[in-house]
C-alpha cells in the first residue's frame, strides 16, 4: 500500500471478513497488538498460518493458545534435529503473520 509518497508498511488486522492495514507499531504497542489479534481469533478461521519472527525465520504452525507475553505454537512436522514439535514465541518477537 502507498501512502502519499512514502511507502506504508503495516500489520494486518484480522477480522472475519477482510484483512485490514494498520501503521507498523513498535515495542509494547506491537506486542499488545500481537496478543489481541491471537486471542481474539475468529472461530471460523482455522488456526494454521506463518509467523515472520525477529529472529529472521519463517515458523509455520497449526495451532496455538495465547499467553501473557507468548504465543505457544504447534507444529506438525518437526523443524528442528531434536524433533520439536512445540515452540514458544515472544509477542515482541512476531513480525508478520500470514
Amino acid at each position: 500500500m502507498h501512502r502519499g509518497d512514502k511507502l506504508s508498511v503495516g500489520i494486518p488486522t484480522l477480522c472475519a471478513s477482510k484483512c485490514i492495514q494498520k501503521p507498523l507499531q513498535s515495542g509494547a504497542d506491537a506486542e499488545k497488538h500481537w496478543r489481541q489479534t491471537f486471542l481474539h481469533w475468529p472461530q471460523e478461521l482455522r488456526q494454521r498460518r506463518v509467523l515472520g519472527t525477529s529472529f529472521d525465520e519463517q515458523v509455520p504452525f497449526h495451532s496455538f493458545l495465547t499467553e501473557d507475553g507468548f504465543l505457544p505454537i504447534e507444529r506438525r512436522t518437526p523443524a528442528d534435529t531434536m524433533g520439536t514439535h512445540d515452540a514458544i514465541i515472544p509477542f515482541s518477537s512476531v513480525l508478520t503473520r500470514k
